[in-house]
C-alpha cells in the first residue's frame, strides 16, 4: 500500500470512532436538554422541548454529517480494497 492508502485508511478508522461516539453521545446529550426543562415543566413537556430544541437538532445534525462522511469513506475503502484485489489477481494470473 502507498502511504497516500495509509492515510485514507487511518482517516476512515478516525471517522468511524468519531461517528460511534457521536451517535452514543445524542441520547446523554437529550437527557441533558431535558433535565434543563424539568424544574419548570412537566417531564413529557421537558422531553418535548429537548427533542424540538436547537441544541439537539445541531447535534443530530453533526451525527448525520459525520455518519454520511464515513459512509463515502467506507465505499472509497472499499473500491480501493477491490482494486488492490484486482491488480494481485492480475499479477498472480500473468506469473503463471
Amino acid at each position: 500500500m502507498t502511504h497516500e492508502d495509509k492515510n485514507f485508511g487511518q482517516n476512515h478508522l478516525e471517522t468511524r470512532q468519531i461517528c460511534r461516539r457521536l451517535y452514543d453521545l445524542l441520547p446523554m446529550r437529550l437527557k441533558q436538554l431535558k433535565d434543563l426543562h424539568v424544574g419548570n415543566l412537566a417531564a413529557g413537556q421537558a422531553e418535548r422541548q429537548a427533542l424540538t430544541s436547537p441544541e439537539y437538532k445541531n447535534a443530530i445534525e453533526e451525527y448525520v454529517d459525520i455518519a454520511a462522511q464515513y459512509r463515502r469513506q467506507r465505499v472509497r475503502f472499499e473500491i480501493l480494497m477491490m482494486k488492490k484485489n484486482a491488480e494481485r489477481s492480475l499479477r498472480s494470473f500473468l506469473n503463471k
